[in-house]
């Protein structure tokens, strides 16, 4: 999980401990990534996150890694050697960390909040979980989809997402057209 700065629609402390129980019964590791900048943060959101966090840390249930904002690379690089990126969001419409992990094939867990756990419906790439309680299963279930289908990326290689990706766009170009269309009276 990169919680980068810890913005304020960001808060996986109602269910980070039970992420990392679920990391552990599965012989996996969930590592936690900050920007350096947080540890001199004054405001209440980002200390409770970040107290939260380090007392995982000392503990021994997450690997906690600090360091300066990473550039596009650097990021891309650390995405995509994850097994799962989990978004830590609170609320939200849209996720641009989720097309990232979609370009870059890595499968994502999120809570499902807004319409982000309605960003790209595969359930070997995407899960969603409503809170500490099922982050387990949705984790298991996900892991799971992607070991039966049998392949890194199970939903297709850097082409076929490609060739995905300019099929959505001319079909969100073409509905746009029909939809200002009927607006100026042009279509019926």
């Amino acid at each position: 999980m990169h919680l980068g700065a810890i913005r304020a629609g960001t808060d996986p402390t109602p269910w980070l401990a039970a992420l990392a129980a679920a990391g552990a019964d599965l012989d996996g590791e969930v590592v936690v990534r900050l920007n350096d900048e947080v540890l001199s943060a004054t405001d209440d959101h980002r200390r409770r996150v970040l107290g939260v966090v380090q007392e995982l840390a000392a503990d021994g249930s997450i690997e906690l890694q600090v360091g300066p904002r990473q550039g596009d690379d650097e990021l891309h690089t650390f995405v995509a050697g994850l097994d799962v990126a989990v978004l830590p969001y609170r609320a939200g419409t849209h996720s641009g960390w989720l097309e990232m992990c979609w370009d870059l094939g890595t499968s994502v867990l999120v809570p499902g909040v807004g319409a982000i756990a309605d960003q790209h419906r595969d359930d070997t790439f995407r899960r969603s979980f409503s809170g500490a309680a099922d982050v387990d299963a949705a984790l298991a279930a996900l892991l799971e989809a992607r070991s039966v289908a049998g392949s890194e990326c199970p939903w297709g290689d850097a082409v076929v997402r490609g060739e995905a990706r300019r099929a959505q766009l001319a079909q969100v170009r073409a509905t746009h057209a029909r939809v200002y269309e009927q607006v100026l009276g042009r279509h019926p």
